[in-house]
């Protein structure tokens, strides 16, 4: 319950000496001060108890708890030696006669029986020192001494009767209540001294909360209430915080939550609220309460969210001023209108995912714009070519590391050698409409890389301003959406996406990402954290594009695809380079500005392969990019029928990934 439900139970007004609410006696006082005097006797010794007990817990570490393990495992490997090899001195000395004192056998078991007996008393030194470094608990160590003297006088006691172990038992009694005194009694005594702390000053409401507070006011809430329709809903008076301020509604007659979150127009209109002013309502914790929060003010005013650095937070919450470390190695889908923040937020994002030496970055960008900054620290692809081939090295990477995992784990380990890999998708809804028709598989590998690659650290991020569905132009793929874990979304157009982001709840639970202000405010929703998941304004880092070139470089990541260590976009560049088409045409002895380009008939598969064929049958080597350009088709058609043919054993390819006729 919230201190604003908390209801007074003790009636307000002095309570004298007279009055039959006076919870003291005559008696009740005197033994009162009696306990208060005996408490300031024992404060001294229960001072001394307090920091012995202090220096002893500060003694009990970690690292001297694992040293003591060490040292009495140590010690009892050395007694082992010393038992194994006296067994063989003996077995030495009864091997040979008693007068034979100097046998070679025997003095040499001798030997050793003395080395082993010196290393284990080095053993027990050492694990003395350990014990030492690692002391008893100061309770411990008061129980085991008063046990020590006051089981043996108990036992004298009952088997002497006499008036000395009478005596005995008596003191040993009187030294444990004693002991068990000071630090009940004595320790509540002790002074204790305060550092002076600045008293914060008391929250001062401004002219709006001013206004706000009168008008939830009791006596004045009906004035204002009834005329709109709201005379069945009553306050309890407001609490300012430094969040907003906060107020306990009670619904009478027909009214519920569902039928006020109706009335919220009226409920603004009441209270006259500013606009961009956040009202929250939700249930109180008991029936026919409602609690509602007016964000008049933030706990991260004041706060500079602007550049990054390692380890810097991602967000801070406008509510409980926490903040919000950058969420690495979660599917996430990243939704904002055009000026929401967008990318300025997601930037500490791909910052942090490229920092590390076992973290790798690679972006989807159709805008040809964010990819730009990143090209030092990231692997870029902007044309569905250069997406086509970095989802094939994706999908190879991620079927390899599968096989890796071990039994009993979920996921592959990370390294600097097999980095976790971050896919970020730049304005998802623009590759959606570009990948038609020969381009489709591009979305069809994204689904795979979404769905199955999380175990192999191959993780999915995908932005877009629309997040819909479904329709034209739509944000994202049905598929992909249902595998996003985390979701973030700054300001979005319409309720009905607000709840593509957050789910068919979010309006009815708050999620109103489509009430949020601009730029740089998101709501973040937690799948793992399930209901403990509250909508609550966060405030993001902001990123300038300067900021991001300015970082410092890092490796890019590119699986290799030769035992020479040349990585795929090596060897393509060299390929490309030899079937450059402007030599073509050189060698052809033709113009290319005379040369009419029209549009290219559709070839059937079976004349593709024909055509490839023969192209091999001249040269017995060649690159995709050369036979593509021979037979004027596109790399991915002409690397679909390749893998095909491959399959088919009809051709193959070796490690610098030329083609040949396969024998």
């Amino acid at each position: 319950m919230d201190s604003f439900d908390t209801v007074p139970i003790i009636p307000d007004g002095p309570i004298t000496k007279d009055d039959p609410r006076h919870p003291f006696t005559a008696a009740q006082q005197a033994v009162g001060n009696s306990a208060d005097a005996l408490g300031r006797l024992l404060a001294g010794p229960a001072a001394r108890w307090k920091a012995s007990d202090d220096r002893r817990k500060a003694a009990r570490t970690d690292e001297a708890l694992a040293n003591i393990r060490e040292a009495n495992r140590a010690h009892r490997e050395a007694m082992r030696d010393v038992r194994r090899d006296r067994k063989a001195f003996e077995t030495a000395r009864s091997e040979v006669s008693w007068w034979n004192v100097f046998n070679g056998e025997r003095r040499a078991a001798a030997t050793v029986v003395r080395d082993s007996r010196e290393l284990a008393r080095e053993a027990r030194d050492a694990r003395r020192e350990a014990r030492r470094a690692y002391p008893l608990s100061l309770p411990s160590l008061a129980v085991r001494c008063h046990a020590a003297h006051l089981i043996p006088v108990a036992v004298w006691q009952v088997v002497a009767d006499t008036y000395l172990s009478a005596g005995a038992l008596t003191l040993s009694a009187t030294a444990a209540f004693t002991n068990y005194l000071i630090v009940k009694h004595g320790t509540r005594y002790i002074e204790t001294p305060v550092a002076a702390t600045p008293v914060a000053d008391e929250l001062t409401p401004s002219q709006e909360e001013r206004d706000l507070l009168q008008r939830l006011d009791p006596t004045a809430w009906q004035g204002v209430a009834a005329p709109r329709g709201l005379g069945d809903v009553l306050t309890s008076g407001a609490t300012l915080t430094e969040s907003g301020i906060q107020v306990k509604l009670t619904l009478n007659g027909t009214m519920d939550l569902p039928t006020l979150r109706k009335r919220e127009p009226q409920l603004r209109a009441a209270l006259r609220l500013r606009e961009g002013t956040r009202m929250e309502l939700r249930e109180g914790a008991t029936g026919g309460h409602v609690r509602m929060t007016l964000r008049t003010r933030s706990a991260a005013a004041g706060l500079d969210m602007t550049g990054w650095w390692p380890g810097a937070a991602w967000a801070v919450n406008t509510i409980t001023g926490e903040t919000v470390k950058t969420p690495l190695g979660k599917r996430m889908l990243i939704a904002g209108t055009s000026g929401s923040g967008k990318s300025w937020s997601a930037r500490p994002l791909m910052a942090e995912a490229s920092e590390y030496e076992d973290h790798r970055l690679v972006i989807f960008d159709r805008k040809h714009i964010e990819g730009k900054t990143w090209n030092h620290r990231a692997r870029v692809v902007v044309e569905l070519e250069e997406m086509d081939e970095l989802c094939d090295e994706l999908t190879a990477e991620g079927e390899e590391r599968l096989k890796t995992i071990p039994r009993g784990r979920d996921t592959v380990e990370i390294s600097p050698a097999r980095p976790r890999i971050t896919v970020f998708v730049d304005e998802g809804g623009e590759l959606i409409s570009d990948c038609v028709k020969e381009f489709e598989r591009i979305i069809d590998r994204l689904r795979t890389i979404a769905r199955k690659y999380r175990a192999a650290e191959i993780i999915l991020v995908w932005a877009t301003q629309k997040p819909s569905m479904s329709g034209k132009g739509h944000g994202i793929d049905s598929q992909i959406s249902g595998q996003m874990t985390d979701r973030l979304s700054l300001a979005v157009a319409t309720p009905g996406e607000a709840r593509v982001v957050f789910g068919d709840d979010a309006t009815e639970n708050g999620w109103k990402s489509n009430e949020l202000p601009m730029p740089g405010f998101a709501l973040y929703r937690q799948q793992e954290l399930g209901p403990k998941s509250i909508p609550q304004m966060l405030q993001m880092r902001a990123m300038s594009p300067q900021q991001v070139i300015d970082l410092p470089d890092r490796p890019i990541w590119s699986r290799t695809v030769s035992s020479t260590g040349a990585t795929k976009a090596d060897i393509d560049a060299r390929k490309d380079y030899e079937s450059n088409p402007l030599n073509l045409w050189a060698e052809l002895d033709v113009d290319p500005a005379t040369v009419v380009m029209q549009k290219k008939p559709r070839v059937a598969a079976e004349d593709r392969d024909d055509q490839i064929m023969e192209e091999l049958a001249h040269d017995p080597c060649r690159s995709l990019s050369s036979i593509a350009t021979a037979i004027d088709a596109s790399k991915s058609v002409v690397k679909r029928r390749l893998e095909q043919m491959e399959a088919d054993g009809l051709v193959c390819r070796d490690e610098d990934g030329c083609w040949h006729v396969s024998p």
